[in-house]
This record gives C-alpha cells, structure tokens and sequence, in this order.
C-alpha cells in the first residue's frame, strides 16, 4: 500500500508505503517506509533537507476497511515525524488529507505534512504509484 502527499509551503512531498509479508501461524507482518523531503530556491542557492525511516517493523498505516483499502487511511509514522494524518476518498474525484502530521526538517524546522493546502493520493500496490514515486 502506498501514499503520497504534496504540501506548497514549502514545497514538500511525503511518501508512506506499507509493506505485508506471511508471518508464523498466518499472520502477517507489517513494515513501513517513511519519507519527508522539503526544497526551497534562494536565487543562486537550492536548499533541500529529508527524513528517512526506512523499513520499521510494525503497523503505521491502518485502514478501517480492508475490502476498500484506497478508501481510507489513518498514517501515524514513527519518530522523526509528529502526528497523524487521514486520508479519505470521498468520490473519484475527491479526497481530503487532514491531520497534524509534520516532521522536523534540519535547517527547514518543523513542517506541516497534512491540513489545509496539501493533496494526497493512494493505491493499494506499489505497481500504481508513479515510477519517480516508487522509491522514497
């Protein structure tokens, strides 16, 4: 499962893939990939700061409705990030992307990922996301 969200204030894009594989006793084990890069254009200087947490063993991407999993997402990723954020799809059309999630950039400080003036979208496999959004 994948998720990707832009904000413009700065321009930051977030990235949460959620990856299922067989456990013991038919259960599945769950680990996320978390990403946060945010740039900014100062004339003759480009700035660009990113958080990584790759491959975190546990369950940070919960959906209510695992007959419709594009549906609806509750992201709640581990430190560095702060928050959580809800992905809804409420038509083809539309979706919203709410939440207090944001992360703590060096040199940026602390910056909102969700809320008003961010979008998000979300599929239910890697092989949906663009091919520059694959990989965090």
């Amino acid at each position: 499962m994948g998720l990707t969200a832009k904000a413009e204030n700065p321009p930051v894009e977030f990235k949460a893939l959620q990856l299922l594989v067989p456990g013991k006793k038919a259960k599945k084990l769950a680990f996320g990939t978390f990403s946060a890069v945010a740039t900014r254009d100062r004339g003759r200087i480009k700035e660009s700061s990113a958080a990584l947490d790759l491959l975190v063993s546990g369950n940070y991407l919960k959906v209510p409705d695992l007959a419709h999993p594009t549906a609806e997402a509750t992201v709640e990723p581990p430190s560095p990030f702060l928050g959580t954020a809800t992905f809804q799809r409420e038509s083809a059309h539309q979706t919203s992307w709410t939440g207090d999630l944001r992360v703590n950039l060096p040199g940026f400080g602390v910056i909102p990922l969700a809320g008003p003036g961010a979008e998000a979208t979300m599929c239910s496999s890697l092989a949906c996301l663009p091919k520059k959004s694959r990989h965090p």
